[in-house]
């Protein structure tokens, strides 16, 4: 990995997203961090994720929000994490996989179709 911080060690990227114009969110294992990596100059910002969203299959972000859908032992339960308020609450739950793409929309798909989930809280 490119990033001016030499001890930065990923076993595991879950998922990751589009986050504002010039960054990427990207979940990572095996400490659960939720990592900010900023295009234009390669730092990494992280920030450990709460425990009720470990092992998140999709998140996506929208300003100092992140939603995570289908950690460990909730399958199919999407998360909202306010990162300003450090807090957790459930949101729901959707009988599909869900993909992130950016600013609070999922997509979830089959073969045959296409859905787009928003996410406006």
């Amino acid at each position: 990995m490119n990033s001016s911080e030499s001890s930065v060690h990923i076993d595991d990227c879950y998922c990751m997203c589009k986050h504002g114009s010039n960054k990427v969110l990207f979940y990572t294992y095996s400490e659960f961090e939720l990592s900010e990596l900023n295009l234009d100059t390669f730092e990494i910002k992280n920030k450990v994720a709460p425990t009720e969203v470990a092992g998140s299959s999709a998140i996506v972000s929208c300003r100092n929000k992140v939603y995570f859908f289908s950690p460990y032992g909730a399958e199919h339960t999407i998360y909202l994490w306010d990162m300003e308020k450090n807090a957790i609450s459930t949101i729901g739950k959707y009988p599909q996989h869900l993909r992130g793409i950016h600013e609070g929309l999922f997509l979830a798909f089959s073969e045959s179709s296409y859905t787009i989930i928003e996410l406006s809280f």
